[in-house]
């Protein structure tokens, strides 16, 4: 499911929840894809797209909702502590752009 933020016709936002079907996962989903243009951050728009990703999830009986989040991100931390995320490990060099590695956040929370 994807959920997207506008004001009037633009696109400001989205973000995204999924879910496998596995029997022995299917109690969990994921974030992604969260993107807020940047000269709309700060507004809150992202923890109303999670409130909307949470809400989808408690409806297919979702136990725990998951996300990863590049350790540098400190805004995104936060925002995602807000909406009561909780750091449970580290994914290290996750990501590689440009050259460098980045470590992600692993944070979940119970619904």
């Amino acid at each position: 499911m994807i959920y997207f933020a506008a004001h009037g016709q633009r696109l400001v936002g989205m973000c995204g929840i999924t879910r496998t079907n596995s029997p022995k996962i299917q109690h969990s989903a994921n974030i992604v894809g969260m993107y807020i243009r940047p000269d709309w951050r700060g507004f809150r728009i992202a923890e109303g797209l999670i409130t909307a990703c949470l809400d989808w999830a408690r409806t297919q009986d979702v136990k725990i909702v998951k996300l990863a989040v590049v350790t540098t991100n400190a805004r995104a931390i936060r925002c995602y502590a807000r909406c009561g995320f909780q750091v449970y490990g580290i994914e290290p060099q996750a990501l590689y752009y440009d050259g460098v590695f980045y470590d992600e956040l692993l944070m979940a929370r119970t619904i």
